[in-house]
């Protein structure tokens, strides 16, 4: 949205100057506001003094992420889209069957989601909302062992850029000091040939405001208090979509064996004690690592048993 360009810089502007950048009348400046604030951006507005956008901020550009993805990734990529707003990036990537290897990026989401149907609040321009689409040919004997496979990544790149206590909790989340920091959401389709189109979805908070994920039931944290200072926002746009990029061609060739080397370094929940929640039920365990193909390993009476992404959730116990 071009009014939100104009307003990025955080300072005041008149509605007779934004009227006149825009080559639009007063009144329509004033509906864009409204719709601008339909999105989620914080538009301010006080009477002799105009408009705002609160701290600014920085929009992403499809051009200036792609400019930044290292040669491997951008080698790969065939098409790299930026939305202003979206239903999800996810349903977006997954309603186009022209390309298999691509991004969506967007500003906003109004049906951002996660695991078994859970809301993903989505706020206007403070975080990362993102979805890859992978092609895979033959489709992948264990999916869900992607899902690790890009915390792993993630949680790298993250502690690269000086976010040192990102961990991934099995088997898409992202945690910092036992606060939910982001999280992946897989989601895939057959093809009659056999192979399948994998969308890979990244939600990652950076800098919302307080109060921005009411509704979450854990806690949360955000980036731009876990790493100082924070990389130009199209930068770590690029630095995380390049680690999915990587991470999905190392599966593609060689499966979760590599990730699962290094799994115990990111594991926020080794060896400690968990729930593992169902629809019905709770089962009191030890977490004890990852198998081959991505299932939880787990401790329940002395036993050590596998648990797959689909049945169930994982919590700590307090």
């Amino acid at each position: 949205m071009r009014l939100l360009e104009l307003l990025s810089d955080g300072a005041w502007h008149s509605g007779t100057a934004l009227a006149s950048a825009l080559g639009v009348s007063r009144a329509a400046v004033w509906k864009q506001v409204q719709a601008a604030r339909d999105l989620g951006a914080p538009v301010q507005s006080v009477r002799g003094r105009g408009y705002r956008l609160p701290g600014g901020y920085r929009p992403l550009d499809a051009a200036a992420i792609r400019s930044d993805l290292s040669a491997t990734a951008a080698a790969v990529l065939e098409d790299l889209e930026v939305l202003a707003s979206v239903d999800s990036t996810s349903s977006y990537l997954l309603r186009r069957d022209d390309v298999d290897n691509a991004a969506c990026f967007a500003e906003h989401q109004t049906g951002g989601r996660g695991r078994r149907g859970r809301a993903w609040a989505s706020p206007f321009g403070a975080n990362l909302y993102f979805s890859v689409v992978c092609g895979f040919d033959p489709a992948p004997p264990a999916v869900g062992a992607l899902s690790p496979a890009v915390g792993i990544a993630l949680a790298r790149a993250l502690r690269e850029l000086g976010a040192g206590t990102v961990g991934v909790k099995w088997p898409n989340d992202l945690v910092a000091d036992g606060a939910k920091l982001g999280g992946i959401l897989l989601e895939h389709r057959g093809e009659a040939a056999g192979g399948c189109r994998i969308v890979v979805g990244v939600g990652l908070n950076v800098d919302a405001a307080p109060g921005a994920d009411d509704g979450v039931d854990q806690a949360t944290a955000r980036l731009s208090d876990l790493a100082s200072p924070l990389p130009e926002r199209n930068r770590l746009a690029a630095v995380l979509l390049d680690a999915v990029l990587r991470a999905a061609a190392d599966f593609r060739s060689r499966g979760f064996a590599p990730f699962r080397e290094t799994w115990s370094e990111f594991d926020a929940l080794r060896d400690r004690d968990v729930w593992l929640e169902t629809g019905e039920s709770r089962i009191a365990a030890r977490a004890v690592g990852v198998a081959d193909d991505g299932a939880l390993l787990a401790e329940v009476d002395g036993e050590t048993r596998r648990f797959y992404a689909g049945e169930l959730s994982l919590r700590p116990r307090r």
